[in-house]
């Protein structure tokens, strides 16, 4: 019986091979590294027969008892059933190990002046009683011979007789480093290139003019040569203009009493620049590189704690207006109320900061007039713990932060929000207030480092960053701008500003730095990480497989998929597809699959014509990759999209 199958491939390490097959089918577990063959013989029609004894071992697959593999050149037999993981030589027995004879058991008789009856021994003794070639430390003297050849080994008189004839030489001789001579050195005529020692009689009929310091000119000096007029500091020439010969000024001296030297700037409290080395207290270094417009490296080499700060990624909702509490009108942000208020939220265009194109805004869409003890309205951002952890905040070395942000709200007054930690536990309410309607503003607060407290530094929630546009007494702080213990969102005096539905709340350019200085309002925009960047930060919480500006769950058309194509001719059963995210997630995210339909939870399949609603699983997820299992609707192909949620 022929088969119309080549072969069947899979790599699921637990089931080595699916059963039944078709009789003389080749199947291959790519992760086993196994590989059989589908029986043909009565009574075993379609039972995989595996077809190779010894593999090569590998981490994906799972072995079996008394299952061979190849490791390292050697072979092992399972002791038990091993999972998929690295190579554990406890769990493996080696076949094949030779044992060597000790060399110590080798028995023989001794000749010459070795003493010892067996190999091992007798190779100590000559090892400890012969000079080894390659060089070694004899314990008694080496008599030589007299006469010695070149190459042969020599007395110690042959040598000390050397070493003084050497001496002898050497000490009648001038050293090329430099040497002081017992005689005079004749030489042979004068010197005719630069480097020649010069005679005495071409020195003397040479010597020109010369640099005199003295308090007094010189007698006899040629024409030509300087004196430093040591009282005064001035240089003079000896000027001889044919018809008189005079000290002249070499050139013109300044007034030294117009300029301050080094020691006399350093030695007093002036405003001006000092060439020594100072010691200033940090707000002194603060106000010094204020003074010369420098910025801090820290400041100048960081885009912020948060993400997202200006507002321009939203991957899940786009510019979509929102009213349910909870949903995230841009990447980062989330959107959060009680009471009898509905909140609507959107990123919008915004030309009213120069720099920055969006702003988010909070607008109530059904207003509260007064607010009850647990009604609130805010927009917070849950920080991540790795990416405050350099802070060391709950530790005595923790650092401060400075908050900078626009705000243009509608309502003028007094607005409030607070920075807590994961447990929500620790808290500082600070203040800002909004000054004219409508009219955007640039707020700098600088928050000191907290120094008890909880602060996780790893994958969970490392801080809160909240605004409030309206809070009742359960979530006020009894004081604001201190660290307290407690779970506060806004600060006393906090206003109102869902009280009518004309208060909208603008917020953009939002950065934490870490220190206690920001960048000016002019230049506020150049700190935050640009587009391009901030998407791939975004992504490691939230992705989604369409186009950036298609939302999910948007009707694209089956077949129409703008993430993931699967194609295959296979006519039953279920079908498995993996891929790797864009990004790896900061946990194993929640999957939303989407067929072409925008239906959740299908996928859209090609049998002769291209269908929605294919019924399909999840089939593994991690923080890398996830996997998709589809129904028996084939032959056919595959087209969906996905969102993949790990946001805090």
């Amino acid at each position: 019986m022929t088969s119309r199958y080549r072969h069947r491939r899979t790599f699921d390490p637990a089931i080595a091979f699916p059963s039944p097959v078709e009789p003389g089918e080749i199947i291959v577990n790519t992760s086993n590294r196994q590989i059989a063959v589908g029986d043909a013989s009565a009574g075993q029609l379609g039972v995989p027969k595996a077809l190779i004894g010894v593999r090569f071992f590998d981490t994906t697959a799972r072995y079996a008892l008394n299952d061979v593999v190849v490791q390292a050149g050697n072979l092992y037999k399972a002791n038990a059933t091993i999972p998929p993981g690295a190579f554990n030589g406890a769990n493996w027995t080696q076949l094949g190990v030779v044992t060597t004879m000790p060399a110590g058991s080798v028995v023989f008789t001794p000749t010459g002046n070795v003493i010892a009856i067996d190999v091992q021994s007798a190779i100590a003794e000559v090892d400890a009683e012969k000079v080894a070639k390659l060089g070694d430390t004899m314990t008694g003297h080496l008599s030589l011979p007299t006469g010695p050849a070149a190459a042969n080994a020599v007395r110690k008189d042959y040598v000390d007789a050397a070493d003084t004839a050497l001496a002898t030489l050497a000490g009648s001789k001038v050293d090329k480093g430099g040497d002081t001579m017992s005689g005079a050195l004749v030489l042979p005529a004068d010197p005719t290139i630069a480097l020649h020692a010069a005679t005495k009689q071409y020195v003397d009929a040479n010597t020109g003019s010369a640099l005199v310091v003295s308090d007094t000119p010189p007698a006899g000096a040629k024409d030509g040569s300087l004196w430093w007029e040591s009282d005064s500091g001035l240089l003079y020439v000896r000027y001889n203009d044919g018809n008189t010969i005079q000290w002249v000024i070499a050139a013109p001296q300044p007034d030294i009493n117009a300029f301050a030297t080094h020691a006399y700037v350093d030695a007093g409290d002036l405003n001006a620049l000092k060439y020594s080395a100072q010691s200033l207290t940090t707000p002194q270094q603060q106000q010094a590189r204020q003074n010369i417009y420098a910025a801090p490296f820290d400041a100048m080499a960081y885009g912020g704690l948060q993400i997202d700060g200006a507002m321009e990624v939203s991957q899940e909702r786009g510019t979509t207006v929102g009213s349910a509490s909870g949903i995230y009108p841009c990447d980062g942000w989330q959107q959060s109320f009680g009471g009898t208020m509905t909140v609507n939220t959107a990123i919008a265009g915004a030309a009213f900061v120069p720099g920055f194109t969006n702003v988010l805004y909070l607008n109530p869409g059904v207003a509260q007039v007064s607010l009850g003890a647990s009604d609130y309205s805010l927009i917070w951002q849950k920080i991540e713990g790795y990416r405050i952890a350099k802070l060391a905040w709950g530790t005595a070395n923790a650092q401060p932060i400075t908050l900078c942000f626009w705000s243009a709200h509608h309502r003028p007054g007094l607005y409030s929000g607070s920075i807590r930690n994961g447990v929500t536990n620790r808290n500082y309410a600070f203040t800002y207030t909004q000054s004219v309607a409508d009219v955007a503003q640039y707020n700098v607060i600088t928050i000191p480092g907290d120094t008890s407290g909880v602060w996780a530094v790893d994958n969970t929630i490392g801080m809160y960053l909240t605004f409030s546009n309206g809070a009742g007494s359960t979530y006020t702080a009894p004081s604001a701008n201190a660290w307290l213990a407690g779970n506060y969102q806004a600060a006393p005096g906090q206003i109102n500003g869902v009280a009518a539905t004309t208060d909208i709340f603008r917020l953009t350019g939002v950065t934490i730095l870490p220190g206690n200085e920001a960048p000016t309002a002019a230049r506020s925009p150049y700190v935050l990480r640009p587009f391009d960047q901030e998407l791939q930060i975004c992504k490691r919480y939230f992705e989604k497989s369409y186009n950036y500006a298609t939302l999910p769950g948007t009707a694209v058309g089956a077949g129409g998929a703008q993430g993931e194509f699967y194609g295959a001719a296979y006519s039953g059963g279920s079908m498995l597809y993996s891929t790797r995210f864009q990004v790896e997630k900061r946990a194993v995210p929640t999957m939303k699959i989407f067929d072409g339909a925008g239906n959740v939870g299908v996928i859209s399949y090609y049998s002769t014509s291209w269908q929605n609603g294919g019924s399909m699983a999840m089939a593994g997820t991690g923080t890398k990759y996830f996997g998709v299992q589809g129904g028996a609707n084939g032959p056919f192909y595959w087209s969906f999209d996905y969102t993949a949620d790990a946001r805090l």
